[in-house]
């Protein structure tokens, strides 16, 4: 997915269904974060060949909007093709609601490489959109390598904080999260803000251990 997945430890089903519902959610405000200033610095922001002094654009939210727009009608439609029911997707929400149920159809029809693909996908352009809307910061490189393995050679990052939207009562209300862990992509190994004395420990030691064998 690009971005630490931080999901809850629950089942594949409940996973797609809550992803499902975050985006049925943000879709609808990815357009205004397009031209929004979401904190990029002015490198980081695309602009318009054609028009110079034109706002620039958010690239997060660009790169979600094309990527969602081409993305999920493609994949519903070839799934209502492989379990042999009718393509009814007009918008994208319409085809967002539809995926928990190819899912189940999925499973039960033993297509389970199909169903695991859904579920990866669900979850990528769920991480996509937060981060288009501002709602998932990018996790932080720190310039630093993993002190649990030598191959490959993987830097760690600080995981970024998160937000979640819920509706009560036809509001929207944000609730962020403030991780605060370090991460290794390769291995999965995480540190905690309480563990950074054990993880300073333990890279001293990578960084002995390393130049020792360089020498």
């Amino acid at each position: 997915m690009g971005e630490h997945d931080r999901w809850t430890a629950n089942t594949a089903r409940e996973r797609i269904t809550d992803a499902v519902d975050e985006l049925v959610l943000i879709w609808p405000h990815l357009t205004d974060a397009l031209t929004a200033d979401t904190g990029h610095t002015q490198d980081e922001k695309v602009h318009t060949s054609e028009n110079p002094g034109h706002t620039p654009v958010n690239p997060d939210a660009f790169r979600a909007i094309t990527t969602l727009s081409r993305e999920i009608p493609a994949t519903h439609r070839r799934l209502c093709t492989l379990i042999g029911e009718p393509y009814s997707g007009t918008r994208i929400e319409t085809s967002l609601r539809q995926f928990p149920h190819i899912y189940d159809r999925l499973i039960s029809t033993n297509a389970l490489a199909a169903a695991r693909r859904l579920a990866a996908a669900v979850g990528r352009w769920r991480c996509l959109a937060k981060l288009g809307t501002g709602l998932l910061q990018h996790d932080r490189p720190l310039r630093r390598y993993c002190p649990r393995h030598d191959q490959p050679f993987t830097e760690l990052v600080a995981l970024g904080d998160e937000a979640w939207l819920r509706q009560v009562g036809g509001e929207l209300y944000i609730d962020w999260t403030h991780d605060g862990r370090v991460w290794c992509r390769h291995c999965g190994s995480t540190w905690t803000p309480r563990e950074l004395l054990w993880l300073g420990r333990l890279l001293r030691d990578a960084d002995r251990r390393r130049t020792q064998g360089a020498a």
